[in-house]
């Protein structure tokens, strides 16, 4: 058997292409070009979906047709893409890009639209985009919401700055099902991923020393300052259906609540798996649904149940 370059001198010699055949067969081919990475879903709050932007095919799933919504393709992308190992910076942008979509939904405009009647909220695009965040963080890490925490009154202390890094522990070192909080814990939570989300005036109000709310001061219609609107994590002295917006308990007129600056994790703690597709898969099942059907899940459980 002649080898390779044995072959080459035969063929320069007898065959009258030589030189063309021996600049083919000793020309290297061209490298391969490098696959390029994949791209993650890390779009901030102010950064729409990407989508179908080029009107590419939709990832698995269901496809387009009437009723589809940027919610449910982005909800497809997200639910795609490896969630395990994600930091916690990671998993807040991938929250922010389904809020973002979520404020094309009818129920989530809608529940916008009376949040501003009856409070008297500048209707501005702003801050309807921090509503939608809200709202999403609300259903998902208010007790009884699909995050899995649970109000627990025994553990009410009265802390006058309570923060929610007792629940990230829990959270890291075991993969729970249930986790119970306190009041103060839970309020912390809430506001402690609006922040992330990028909403600015979230913070604490304490009615009584066993019980502390969520409330965001939302812009008021005229430009007139601030209206503070809370949003109960827990519903101890609330009635159960009490919901965003419950004025049961109000700060003070003229009080202001202090935007919660506590940082509870840092943006590259790294997360379980079970509880980024716990709170992912509950925001692309739940996250459009109405304020009611939100309730009704919250008081007979079972968010995940086929």
């Amino acid at each position: 058997m002649l080898s390779r370059d044995a072959m080459l001198v035969l063929l320069a010699v007898l065959l009258p292409g030589a030189p063309l055949v021996w600049v083919l067969l000793t020309t290297e081919p061209p490298p391969e070009p490098d696959t390029p990475p994949e791209v993650p879903l890390e779009h901030g709050p102010n950064v729409g979906p990407p989508v179908n932007t080029s009107g590419g095919p939709v990832p698995t799933g269901r496809r387009p047709g009437p009723g589809y919504t940027d919610a449910d393709a982005v909800a497809e992308s997200v639910e795609a893409s490896p969630t395990d190992r994600l930091t916690w910076g990671k998993f807040l942008q991938r929250l922010a890009v389904l809020a973002e979509a979520l404020e094309d939904d009818p129920e989530v405009r809608a529940q916008w639209q009376a949040l501003v009647q009856s409070h008297g909220l500048a209707d501005t695009p702003a801050a309807y985009a921090d509503f939608s965040r809200l709202r999403l963080a609300h259903a998902a890490f208010r007790s009884g919401g699909w995050a899995g925490l649970r109000h627990a009154p025994e553990l009410e202390d009265g802390a006058e700055a309570p923060d929610s890094r007792r629940l990230w522990q829990s959270w890291r070192q075991e993969d729970l099902v249930t986790v119970d909080a306190s009041s103060g814990e839970l309020a912390a939570l809430l506001a402690f991923v609006g922040r992330g989300l990028g909403v600015e005036q979230v913070g604490l109000f304490q009615p009584s020393d066993s019980l502390t709310l969520t409330a965001w001061g939302a812009p008021a219609a005229g430009g007139t300052g601030r209206v503070h609107v809370v949003l109960p994590s827990a519903q101890a002295f609330l009635d159960p259906v009490a919901d965003l917006g419950d004025t049961t308990f109000q700060p003070r007129p003229g009080s202001k609540v202090a935007t919660y600056t506590g940082q509870d994790l840092p943006p590259g703690a790294l997360l379980p798996e079970v509880f980024v597709r716990r709170v992912l898969e509950g925001a692309r099942r739940h996250g459009g649904a109405s304020a009611e059907e939100l309730t009704l899940m919250r008081l007979r459980g079972g968010w995940f149940r086929r």
